[in-house]
């Protein structure tokens, strides 16, 4: 967390000599790559990797490892293997997209050309209903004005692929939003109100889009039904906009009252 590697290295590296877990394993390995002992660090991630079956990240940080090693080859197979792992892992795909950009040279063509390759592989039959290789694509144009219509078109297919995945929901609607397209956020979240009792992120840019628009009724009601939520970030996140609401509310009555009973002149 705070950058000292030598010092975390030491310890891990004693919780892994008494017998740790993968994690464990997986958390050495990368301290020794954030040093660039990379023939430690590559032999550390290989037994989180043998631990850690069902985690795509020793196969990621393996890439890594693989990239400062010059090692484009073995590079590609470890991000490859965390994409077969979990075809859900955003990180993956992001730096798989990264890696073919960097082997085609970095230039325009070399990004639409990685963009086609990630997706040939999105579209596999094993990929084809999941949204992780557009959510990651979508976050490379997500940043500039200028590009931000390119970001929602691949935040749509990833949507049109898995229509109930929160973060596939979450980035296209917040593009929607940075785009001032309210009714966008509005019409795409509406039918997900249930999932807004368990994920914040989404209630959050629901009530936005609602709050801009004023249309208080559906306001109150939707943080009515998010203040029942059994989780603690929804209910409090409910709480505070009830009472901000209610404060702006009696300013602006207070205001009306004071404009009302001012002498005439």
């Amino acid at each position: 967390k705070y950058g000292r590697h030598a010092k975390a290295e030491a310890v891990l590296a004693k919780i892994v000599a008494l017998g740790g877990d993968g994690d464990d394993w997986l958390a050495l390995g990368v301290t020794q790559l954030q040093q660039q002992k990379l023939d430690k660090a590559e032999s550390t991630l290989r037994g989180a990797q043998n631990l850690l079956k069902d985690n795509p990240f020793p196969s990621l940080h393996l890439a890594r490892v693989a990239h400062e090693k010059k090692d484009a080859a073995g590079e590609k197979e470890s991000v490859l293997r965390a994409i077969q792992i979990d075809p859900n892992c955003v990180d993956a795909w992001a730096y798989l997209t990264n890696y073919h950009r960097e082997q085609n040279g970095g230039s325009p063509e070399a990004e639409t050309k990685a963009i086609a390759l990630v997706e040939e592989l999105a579209n596999a039959p094993v990929n084809a209903k999941n949204a992780a290789p557009y959510i990651a694509l979508q976050g490379f144009y997500a940043g500039e004005d200028a590009t931000r219509d390119k970001a929602i078109a691949f935040a749509k297919k990833a949507v049109t692929r898995a229509p109930d995945d929160p973060l596939a929901l979450l980035c296209l609607s917040a593009l929607y939003g940075q785009s001032g397209k309210l009714d966008e956020v509005v019409k795409l979240l509406a039918p997900h109100e249930p999932k807004m009792l368990k994920d914040v992120r989404i209630a959050h840019n629901y009530f936005e889009a609602l709050f801009q628009a004023r249309d208080m009724q559906k306001v109150t009601a939707l943080l009515n039904k998010l203040a029942t939520s059994q989780v603690r970030e929804v209910k409090q996140f409910a709480i505070e906009r009830s009472r901000a609401i209610s404060q702006m509310l009696a300013q602006q009555q207070a205001v009306l009252a004071g404009a009302t009973g001012a002498p005439s002149t």
